[in-house]
């Protein structure tokens, strides 16, 4: 993701924690890609864009790693019983595509389902800011055909952004978070 594509996503998380904190929100937990770092409660703009003015995109996306580890990290949270816990969005952009990451999807509907946790508390939506056209279809294909093929939960959403819809924005990403978008 570069130049910008990596400018938008940068102003509309920036946006979306300004918009936590005046509503008392823990604030955002971020991870990039290519970076080991983990970036728990982010709640000013300025996190936010010290973070991205800290890490350079580069032009593969390897998505799979990427997302077992944060599966891995948040699932925990979920499986624990007679734990209040408010349900997790793992909200992925990207311009991309990933080929390798189904794996760590169906692992995690298997994790729930063998817990019995409720299939609101756990869901991933990915969020598409190009327009590549490869990247576009492997969405598509998870979002539509994973859970039938692997016979697991629905628990994955894609959004391709649609630039003649609007402006992909800190409103943009609220609608996800909340699900007015078409997520799970």
């Amino acid at each position: 993701m570069g130049g910008g594509l990596w400018e938008q996503a940068r102003e509309a998380l920036a946006g979306v924690a300004d918009l936590a904190a005046q509503h008392g929100s823990k604030g955002i937990d971020l991870f990039f890609l290519h970076s080991s770092g983990y970036n728990p409660n982010l709640k000013t703009r300025r996190d936010i864009e010290g973070l991205f003015n800290s890490v350079a995109p580069e032009e593969d996306t390897p998505t799979a790693s990427k997302l077992d580890e944060i599966i891995n990290f948040y699932l925990p949270f979920v499986e624990r019983k007679n734990i209040q816990q408010e349900p997790i969005r793992i909200v992925v952009i990207t311009d991309g595509a990933a080929k390798d990451f189904p794996r760590s999807i169906v692992e995690a509907a298997q994790r729930l389902e063998r817990a019995q946790v409720a299939g609101n508390m756990f869901n991933i939506v990915f969020v598409q800011i190009g327009d590549d056209e490869e990247a576009r279809v492997a969405l598509h294909e998870l979002d539509v055909h994973l859970a039938e093929a692997y016979q697991i939960r629905d628990m994955v959403g894609t959004i391709p952004f649609d630039p003649n819809r609007g402006t992909f924005d800190a409103y943009f990403m609220v609608k996800i978070l909340i699900g007015e978008e078409n997520a799970p």
